[in-house]
């Protein structure tokens, strides 16, 4: 589907115009779809789809006709895959890392999901006004520089032990 709302925006009294550099079929969600347009776009969409075919037909040593007969753009539960010879099986990720790791002859292997989504509740709520962190409340009252100062002396009492240090601090943004 190709987004298209000339008809609302010709009610509304909306214009948009194009700038072309080339010669390739332009599009805007705001004038209706060319013929010229549709046709680079329906190309497009088939060689996609004879890719598609060719590559599963070859993959499960199939015929290309055999796997356009049962492809034709539809969607196959997991149990009718199976029975169209789509899969060979079915699982979950587990399974297909099991099932990897055997065909790769690895026997130490982990999973490790990428990537790593880290929410930050403070971030989250930080438009409320009633919510602030200590460190922009810090930050509201010291200045943004003296705040930085404070971090460094709180730094500096927190760590135990012999410290040696330089006499400034170096900051790369």
């Amino acid at each position: 589907m190709i987004p298209n709302v000339s008809e609302l925006a010709n009610k509304l009294g909306i214009n948009a115009e194009q700038v072309k550099t080339n010669k390739s079929p332009s599009y805007s969600v705001f004038e209706p779809i060319s013929s010229e347009f549709q046709k680079v776009t329906k190309e497009g969409v088939e060689a996609v789809y004879t890719t598609f075919v060719g590559k599963v037909a070859k993959g499960r040593n199939l015929s290309v006709a055999t796997v356009d007969s049962i492809a034709q753009g539809r969607v196959w539960t997991g149990v009718q895959a199976v029975n169209n010879g789509l899969v060979d099986k079915l699982g979950n990720l587990h399974d297909a890392v099991v099932e990897a790791a055997g065909l790769a002859g690895i026997t130490d292997y982990g999973i490790r999901n990428y990537p790593s989504y880290h929410i930050d509740f403070e971030d989250k709520f930080s438009n409320l006004p009633f919510v602030k962190s200590k460190e922009k409340l810090l930050i509201e009252e010291f200045g943004q520089t003296n705040y930085r100062i404070f971090k460094n002396l709180k730094s500096i009492t927190n760590t135990k032990g012999i410290q040696a240090r330089l006499p400034f601090v170096l900051t790369i943004n």
